[in-house]
C-alpha cells in the first residue's frame, strides 16, 4: 500500500498492524518531524514529482490532498499516482455537485498548518479550487482507471469518496 499524503501515518501503521506492506509519501516537514511508526518507510517528495517510487503498488490512496494541488500540477499529479498504482486507487477529494458550486479559495495563512512549508515554496493566486465530481473522475479515467464503486459526498456535500481499479494496464492518455 502506496498513501500519498500520509501526514503523520496514521493510516499506515493502521495497515501494518494488520501485516501489509506500506510506504508513504509526503512533502511536508511537518509529516517527517511528527511521524508515529519510524519503521515505517516514507518519502520526502511531492506528488508531482514521485521519480524516487520505481514501484507499483496494488492500492494507492491519497486523502484530502488533491484538492490542495497547484492548478498547474494537478494533471501531472494524478499522472504520477496511476504511474505508481498497479490495481486500486483510492481517494478523498473536496469536489461540489455541479460546475456552478465550483469556485476558486484562497486559505488565509493563519489556517496553513500541516502544509505551511509548502505553500510557502508555492504562492499563487488558486491554491484550491473546488471542482466537480465528472472533472475528477474525467482525469482518472484518461489516465486508464475506471470507478468500481459509486462514490459517495460525506454529510457536508463536499468531500467525495472515490474507488478506481486500473484497466488491464491500459492507459488512454
Amino acid at each position: 500500500v502506496l498513501d500519498v499524503g500520509c501526514g503523520r501515518d496514521n493510516l499506515l501503521k493502521s495497515l501494518k498492524n494488520f501485516g501489509k506492506e506500506v510506504c508513504g509519501v509526503d512533502y511536508s516537514n511537518f509529516a517527517f518531524e511528527n511521524i508515529h511508526g519510524k519503521d515505517i518507510k516514507v518519502i520526502k517528495c511531492p506528488i508531482w514529482d514521485m521519480k524516487e517510487i520505481n514501484e507499483e503498488f496494488d492500492l494507492v490512496t491519497c486523502f484530502n490532498l488533491l484538492h490542495l494541488i497547484p492548478m498547474d500540477k494537478r494533471e501531472i499529479s494524478l499522472k504520477e499516482l496511476c504511474k505508481v498504482c498497479k490495481k486500486y486507487l483510492i481517494f478523498l477529494v473536496w469536489c461540489y455537485k455541479s460546475s456552478n458550486d465550483g469556485h476558486i479559495v484562497l486559505i488565509p495563512e493563519e489556517n496553513w498548518v500541516v502544509n505551511k512549508d509548502f505553500f510557502e515554496k508555492e504562492k499563487n493566486d488558486k491554491l484550491v479550487s473546488f471542482e466537480t465530481r465528472e472533472y475528477w473522475k474525467n482525469l482518472i479515467e484518461e489516465n486508464g482507471f475506471h470507478e468500481i464503486e459509486k462514490g459517495c459526498y460525506d454529510t457536508t456535500d463536499q468531500n467525495y469518496f472515490f474507488v478506481f481499479e486500473k484497466n488491464n494496464g491500459e492507459i488512454n492518455g
